[in-house]
């Protein structure tokens, strides 16, 4: 009985992370199933007939929407109605603070592209030229606003919130950075066009994202970075192309090179940039660290622990 006990809980009596990251997983499994049958079925899709700018942009929405709920509900259900812990312990808190936190994030994101984008012209490797084709444009930035920002939630979440941070709470901060941030850019493998050094670029990436997190233990500062990097580098500067939008604010017009130098530079630039940023924005104080010390999860034990810790005592007595 007490080898079964230890499979479970752990020398704290504290129901072991394996177990709590497992249910989350199957419940987002679950609704990903029924999202996926109701995203395929196109019930909810407006009708595209290949000629609007603006149809595939709504689709996207609704199908990143689905994502968003089916990683959200479990998480929140998880979090509150099983380990009866506070929602606010999963990054999302709506106050000032956190409005603070994703302008920052944002504010992150702007700074990066508009650098590298002018390091790009410096360099050689293209040209930036307006794009003056382009129809409804106010509906059309909006609506990508709109699917950048679901779909920067959705990862977020995904990546960065229940799970990675109930892997914080179970073993260390590095463990959990190494192995999410590894998932995240294994995650990138059906990205058109990838090699290993972009894989390793979106590693790093996750990387950055969870520091993020963690240094604010809030999620609003990596969405906010994540939604304005994607919507940046592609509906604004046209750095990246992707079915569900077909016009782009700049076009970029690439040079032809031969330095091994400049496939370098275009290749790491915008990761390097990123790192340089996060670092001068945490010396200028931009970037506000909590006490690492301070764990919020530590502040509010999970119910399921506290059941098992007075059953244990009264086994004891």
């Amino acid at each position: 009985m007490n080898e079964m006990k230890k499979c479970f809980f752990n020398g704290k009596h504290e129901l072991r992370i394996l177990w709590t990251i497992a249910l989350a997983l199957i419940s987002f499994f679950v609704l990903f199933a029924v999202f996926g049958i109701l995203d395929k079925s196109k019930i909810f899709y407006l009708n595209d007939n290949g000629a609007g700018f603006l149809v595939p942009l709504v689709n996207r929405s609704i199908s990143k929407l689905f994502s968003l709920i089916g990683v959200l509900i479990p998480s929140l259900i998880v979090l509150r109605y099983i380990e009866k812990r506070p929602i606010k312990l999963l990054g999302l808190s709506f106050n000032k603070s956190s409005l603070r936190e994703h302008l920052i994030g944002v504010l992150i994101g702007v700074c990066l592209l508009i650098i590298g984008a002018l390091i790009y012209c410096l360099a050689g490797i293209g040209e930036f030229r307006l794009n003056e084709t382009i129809d409804y444009q106010i509906p059309y930035y909006l609506l990508c606003i709109l699917v950048f920002f679901v779909s920067a939630a959705y990862e977020e979440i995904f990546f960065r919130g229940y799970i990675f941070q109930k892997i914080i709470e179970g073993t260390n901060y590095w463990i959990a950075q190494l192995f999410v941030a590894i998932f995240f850019g294994l995650a990138h493998l059906d990205t058109e066009g990838f090699t290993i050094g972009s894989i390793i670029n979106a590693v790093l990436a996750g990387f950055l994202l969870g520091h993020l997190y963690f240094t604010t233990r809030s999620l609003w500062m990596p969405i906010g970075l994540h939604w304005s990097w994607n919507i940046l580098m592609g509906p604004i500067f046209g750095l990246d192309s992707k079915p569900f939008f077909k016009h782009t604010l700049l076009t970029f017009e690439k040079n032809t090179y031969d330095s091994a130098f400049l496939s370098v530079l275009e290749n790491n630039l915008f990761i390097a940039i990123l790192i340089v940023i996060i670092v001068v924005f945490h010396c200028v104080k931009i970037i506000k660290p909590i006490d690492s010390q301070i764990n919020p999860w530590s502040q509010y034990p999970s119910r399921i622990h506290k059941h098992y810790i007075l059953h244990f005592k009264e086994e004891s007595k």
